[in-house]
């Protein structure tokens, strides 16, 4: 049984009309009887009573239509799904990002690319850049929007979103708010709210090895993992803490924010990906993320 001879047999059965069925498959007339004939013949029962008046559907043609409109319904989906994914247009994407990633053109572009595909099932996962990557490399996710400081990304396709600086957070009535750029040293003896150093390693090692340059010995009070957790903490009075420059995009109430003068690391905004993943469907939202970065941060904004 092919899937022409089942399109034939639709069409018969709808037109009831050889002659209406043949114009509207675009064959003649006598292949087209012939293909239904065989069809009959394979399923050992009639589907059709032909007179020289009329054509008709048996009960069993009757039942067997049904059937083969849905099987044709269902391949012409699978066909358009496919389709579809291959112009990017639908599918599963499973995207992995930071937290600091919620003060940049993140969201913007997030939006952005559900309004232009909005059958793609887009799947959003909160974790640290140490674990995108461990899931990037399993495939439990497509794309990754990490901060990027000393990690290895040999093996993997990478783009820099953006480069920032971190500026201090501080308590409104802190005596550093006072100031309008803060120095390092000015930070001996203050209290520090970071992040665990299991979450940047290798960030967490240079900061303190700045710090100590400066000859600031370095007092941590409190750790947390997110942004949110450690502005919570800085307004309520815990210590102070580097955020990354967009962080005053979305600024916290209670909280200050200021540049800082000395050596410190910048850090950057990267999405990756693996050279085996490269789709159209995570190059259309590596596109989006590029258009919305550029759109927010060209000259005159």
């Amino acid at each position: 049984m092919e899937l022409r001879q089942l399109r034939y047999f639709q069409a018969v059965a709808e037109e009831l009309h050889f002659g209406r069925a043949a114009e509207r498959v675009h064959i003649a007339q006598p292949p087209l009887s012939q293909q239904i004939k065989r069809l009959e013949e394979e399923l050992g029962v009639p589907l059709l009573r032909r007179s020289s008046r009329k054509v008709e559907l048996t009960p069993e043609g009757a039942r067997f239509l049904d059937s083969v409109r849905e099987i044709l319904e269902r391949v012409e989906g699978a066909a358009h799904a496919v389709r579809a994914m291959a112009r990017g247009e639908e599918g599963r994407l499973r995207v992995g990002f930071v937290g600091a990633a919620s003060d940049t053109p993140f969201p913007d572009a997030v939006r952005d690319y559900r309004e232009k595909y909005p059958a793609v099932h887009l799947v959003l996962r909160d974790m640290c850049t140490l674990r995108q990557l461990e899931e990037l490399r399993r495939g439990e996710i497509d794309v990754g929007v990490i901060r990027l400081f000393g990690q290895n990304l040999r093996g993997y396709r990478h783009e820099t979103l953006l480069r920032e600086q971190y500026v201090l957070a501080m308590p409104r009535n802190h005596v550093l708010a006072k100031l309008k750029r803060v120095p390092l040293e000015a930070l001996d003896g203050i209290p520090l709210v970071l992040y665990p150093r299991s979450s940047q390693p290798a960030l967490y090692d240079t900061i303190m090895t700045r710090l100590r340059e400066q000859g600031v010995r370095p007092v941590i009070a409190q750790t947390a993992s997110t942004k949110q957790t450690m502005s919570a903490l800085v307004a309520a009075g815990m210590g102070v803490a580097f955020l990354h420059g967009s962080a005053g995009r979305m600024p916290h109430s209670g909280v200050e924010y200021r540049p800082l003068v000395g050596e410190f690391p910048d850090v950057e905004l990267v999405m990756a990906w693996r050279p085996e993943n490269d789709t159209v469907l995570v190059q259309r939202f590596l596109e989006a993320l590029r258009r919305r970065v550029h759109s927010e941060t060209a000259p005159g904004r």
